[in-house]
């Protein structure tokens, strides 16, 4: 459906400017400080909607995962152009965003399994309480 839709709206095939898209992607990856000024993640999020439609799937996978991992708020996508009609559908953020969400929850699940098990302990030993206070500073120090 999507390649009918670029072929009627546009006149462009997806197959026909993939060798072109991959090696741009290359060389604008190389560029990040000049447009993005250095933001990785905004790379990512003004890539995501071309890779995704030239079918770029090692681009793609790569962006999706640097946001997922490295996005601190809902990951967004970011339109360059003046194209402003031309966007991921919106199943994808919505699971790019799920996956986040799964993960922080995986990580911190099991970041406090441990102070859980302490703290069930009947006698706990006198290392728990300074080690509980040590691991919680340096959580707020890297900003979890």
């Amino acid at each position: 459906m999507l390649q009918r839709w670029r072929e009627d709206v546009y006149g462009l095939n997806p197959k026909d400017f993939r060798p072109w898209f991959a090696s741009w992607a290359q060389h604008a990856e190389t560029q990040i400080d000049k447009p993005c000024g250095g933001d990785e993640l905004t790379y990512y999020r003004q890539i995501l909607f071309p890779s995704w439609a030239s079918n770029h799937a090692t681009l793609f996978a790569e962006a999706t995962k640097s946001l997922v991992y490295g996005s601190e708020e809902h990951i967004t996508e970011r339109n360059p152009t003046k194209a402003h009609q031309m966007h991921l559908p919106p199943r994808i953020l919505q699971q790019m965003n799920a996956a986040r969400g799964r993960l922080r929850t995986l990580a911190q699940r099991d970041l406090f399994v441990w102070i859980t098990v302490m703290l069930e302990t009947s006698s706990p030993a006198p290392c728990c309480e300074p080690t509980v206070f040590e691991l919680f500073r340096e959580l707020q120090r890297i900003g979890v």
